[in-house]
């Protein structure tokens, strides 16, 4: 066909794309920074100390055909959108089609020394880091000295990751001979709750499963500065701490804005129902990148869920223009939340359903294997399924 489709990031949404053409058999050049696809939001089972931490990221040439696909690894570091051109390190890619699927950062919301006294659960590597920091910690723990751990942030993210060191904590304690009451692990939330998304009586639950493992959770805790060991609270008394985590919220990733995209104040690009922004129609923007309007006008949160879905629509609609058909519409299937309360629990809704317990932890060990299955069949289930715990 001699068009040039560039696809940046191999994110959910990113690789869904990419596989949703190589199906098609439509050649493509994908772009990441690592050479691997990591499980994004999965990686609080790698940070809270789950076993087989290989199993959660894919090399990227076991997924891409290289027939169809090329691989090329990078950094993206600007989109020139009047050339039809990317810059990767020190040089440009050329395209005709150009898929923006770069994922959002963290949103420190202009706290005075967040970023700097806190790590980010982002990524496997940095996933890696807060795994080994917490060892460390532990390891180092005595009654006169508790190792303080604090999670910033009440939303899914955080939540799971409290979830996984509650439960991984007595066992490191244990295996290093540290008492127990020697490591503090506390969860605080700027809002009135955690897991706003979910019903209210499924944040109740979710509050007294992780209080039951030990875990001290404050709401309505605005943080307003962070120093060294310590975090400085809008109207109480500061906190302090040996480790600070945040997961308090995400932004479109810094490039979008700075490559002249229009950008809403969260940093995302507000898009039709066929992913473009607004003058553009070789440009498609998807996952968390994209401000999509939900029934209500407003943009529909950021998740793995909904970025799969682009990009998989996002290749069809590629298809469909390459073919000289009309594209059709984007309609999102947001089929409930579901969350974990470490490796033996959790929480959720589908649709109309709430669940709880084994049921729900079941389930999102079946959309760990059904992504698995989309993405590479029978070989990327049967090589990743140590990230499954079924039982």
């Amino acid at each position: 066909m001699g068009q040039e489709i560039l696809i940046l990031g191999a994110g959910y949404g990113g690789m869904m794309t990419a596989c949703g053409l190589q199906r098609r058999e439509i050649p493509f050049t994908l772009v990441n920074e690592q050479p691997y696809h990591q499980f994004t939001t999965l990686m609080h089972e790698v940070a809270g100390g789950r076993a087989h931490t290989e199993d959660y990221r894919m090399e990227l040439q076991a997924i891409i055909d290289p027939d169809l696909g090329r691989l090329h690894v990078g950094k993206v570091t600007a989109i020139d959108l009047k050339e039809r051109r990317v810059r990767v390190d020190d040089m440009f890619l050329e395209y005709d089609w150009l898929v923006v699927a770069l994922g959002s950062e963290t949103e420190f919301f202009g706290i005075p020394g967040l970023q700097n006294h806190s790590l980010q659960l982002w990524g496997f590597e940095s996933a890696l880091a807060i795994r080994q920091r917490v060892e460390r910690l532990v390891k180092e723990a005595t009654r006169d000295h508790p190792a303080r751990l604090v999670i910033g942030g009440g939303g899914l993210t955080g939540v799971e990751l409290t979830g996984e060191l509650a439960d991984w904590i007595p066992r490191l304690c244990e295996k290093n001979g540290v008492p127990l009451d020697a490591v503090k692990l506390m969860l605080i939330e700027a809002m009135n709750t955690i897991l706003p998304m979910l019903d209210s009586d499924l944040q109740r639950q979710a509050m007294h499963i992780l209080q039951e493992k030990g875990v001290q959770i404050r709401t309505g805790t605005k943080v307003v500065e962070v120093r060294s060991e310590q975090i400085l609270i809008d109207g109480r008394a500061p906190l302090d701490y040996s480790l600070l985590i945040w997961t308090g919220g995400v932004r479109g990733n810094h490039l979008l804005a700075e490559s002249d995209f229009p950008v809403d104040r969260k940093g995302r690009v507000p898009v039709d129902q066929m992913f473009r922004p607004a003058g553009m129609t070789r440009v498609f923007v998807i996952g968390d990148c994209a401000a999509f309007p939900g029934p209500d006008g407003r943009p529909l949160p950021p998740t793995a869920q909904l970025a799969t879905q682009m990009g998989e629509h996002a290749a069809q609609i590629i298809d469909r223009l390459l073919h000289g058909r009309p594209p059709v519409a984007f309609r999102p299937r947001l089929r409930g939340t579901l969350a974990s309360l470490g490796p033996e629990n959790g929480i959720g809704e589908l649709g109309t359903w709430k669940l709880t317990g084994a049921a729900a932890r079941f389930l999102k060990e079946a959309n760990k294997a059904r992504y698995l299955w989309s993405i590479g069949g029978w070989k990327a289930l049967s090589r990743k399924r140590g990230q499954i715990r079924w039982a």
